[in-house]
């Protein structure tokens, strides 16, 4: 969640500024990151919620994300009015509300084990486990 709102800010200030570099970093590296996590942890929770039929969850989630993306263009088109770093600063803020809503919705289910192979447990999975610390619990297991 912070990434995401973090990338529209960044990408506001980088068009009000006129610094091209401010909106490639916000829009493109922050919002990809908070897109990817966005998306990542909402999978990752229903795959747990339903072991046994894990690829209908996984596609059910990413049904959901593309018809969010398209009832998001609707959003887009109403708000077309108003200079694009208002736009930016108003959707970092509706966004920022329904990501924080849908983080406090998510939740592993009761009895879930995971079976972490301590082989695994890189250094990725630990600035990954930091980053979801840091920035709002978004569901993703991290023990």
């Amino acid at each position: 969640m912070g990434f995401f709102v973090a990338g529209n800010i960044l990408t506001a200030l980088g068009l009000t500024f006129g610094q091209f570099w401010l909106v490639l970093i916000g829009y493109g590296l922050f919002n990809g990151i908070g897109q990817g996590l966005g998306y990542l942890s909402p999978v990752k929770t229903l795959m747990l919620w339903f072991p046994n039929h894990k690829g209908l969850a996984s596609a059910v989630s990413i049904v959901l994300f593309g018809l969010g993306s398209t009832l998001c263009t609707m959003l887009y088109s109403c708000l077309s009015y108003i200079p694009l770093q208002c736009f930016f600063v108003i959707v970092s803020g509706i966004y920022g509300v329904m990501m924080f809503c849908g983080s406090k919705l998510i939740c592993k289910p009761e009895g879930c084990q995971n079976n972490h192979n301590p082989a695994l447990n890189t250094g990725f999975h630990i600035i990954n486990c930091c980053l979801i610390k840091c920035f709002g619990n978004l569901g993703c297991s991290c023990s």
